[in-house]
């Protein structure tokens, strides 16, 4: 079957825009090119490549995956990662070598998997599944080494610190610091009062100021949940530093490059600009995209694309 990509523009207080497919296909997922000359966008539909910041559809790609739900991009950008799967039947992710267009099916759990991550000179991959377990796979004999079970419900969000540590969070409202050599837990954090949806991490080289950080541990992390917080911790020593509750629940946030402000993307369309140092709203940012489901800052600015249940949109804060 032929699709029509349609191309919706909409300026909105400054330049940008909004590009979508119909709302029965929302975007779920979105990573930047290392040069950010292109970015990948997800949905049921495929996944699609655009020209940035034109946002002139490249290349679109059907995969095997009834659900996507996370990107992520190898190092020398040769291969996308694509974590999804089928609710409550399996989960997996697909590697499509971007320059054949081919791709392999690696079989995770008995749930969709929600986030993916590399580790070990990216010999093995992370999956965050939806039956509350994170597997060790090795990518090339697709055996899974380690699992990781100290959630008691959906794994949500994911973030690499090294190849010793991982930070996972979900439904069961904890933040869960472990080893992914040997499945052991190092940390839990658990002020949150509802589900976790996303976590980010402000690594010391990217011009954030705070307590010195341990090799393995970023200078600072934000999370986001159902509560409608934003919460800031030190994971060194588990403390959480400030929160700030927003009148919508967030579900995607990402940090400026200089690590002065937090973007939080909303149920209700906005992107809400935080200032790191107080939490203090700086800005609302109305997007026409519905429900955000993803923000993905550009590797060489603050430009965000948005995605959400509507389309995507460029915002340039």
């Amino acid at each position: 079957m032929l699709r029509i990509l349609v191309l919706l523009v909409v300026w909105i207080s400054g330049p940008q825009w909004c590009q979508g497919e119909p709302t029965d296909a929302p975007w779920t997922a979105a990573i930047f090119s290392a040069d950010g000359r292109t970015v990948f966008a997800g949905s049921q539909a495929g996944v699609t490549e655009f020209e940035w910041p034109q946002m002139n559809p490249l290349r679109t790609f059907a995969v095997p995956v009834e659900n996507i739900h996370d990107l992520l991009l190898t190092a020398d950008q040769s291969t996308l990662l694509i974590a999804g799967g089928t609710p409550s039947e399996s989960g997996c992710v697909v590697e499509l070598h971007l320059t054949t267009g081919h791709s392999q099916t690696l079989d995770v759990g008995e749930d969709v998997v929600l986030r993916v991550q590399l580790i070990n000179g990216e010999k093995k991959l992370i999956a965050a599944t939806a039956q509350s377990v994170c597997y060790v796979m090795d990518r090339e004999t697709r055996r899974i080494e380690q699992q990781f079970g100290g959630h008691s419900g959906a794994v949500l969000a994911l973030q690499r610190i090294s190849d010793s540590l991982v930070i996972s969070a979900g439904t069961d409202q904890t933040l869960q610091l472990w080893n992914p050599a040997d499945g052991r837990p190092k940390r839990t954090m658990n002020n949150h009062v509802a589900a976790v949806n996303d976590l980010v991490t402000l690594m010391k080289s990217e011009g954030a100021t705070g307590p010195p950080a341990t090799p393995d541990l970023p200078l600072l992390l934000a999370s986001t949940g159902d509560d409608r917080t934003v919460r800031l911790w030190y994971p060194e020593t588990g403390r959480m530093l400030r929160f700030v509750k927003l009148p919508h629940v967030a579900r995607s946030l990402a940090f400026s490059v200089d690590g002065t402000r937090i973007y939080a993307g909303c149920d209700d369309g906005t992107v809400r600009i935080l200032d790191v140092a107080s939490l203090r709203l700086l800005a609302d940012t109305p997007t026409p995209c519905g429900r955000i489901f993803v923000l993905a800052r550009h590797p060489g600015s603050d430009d965000l694309l948005v995605a959400g249940q509507s389309g995507l949109t460029r915002m340039q804060p």
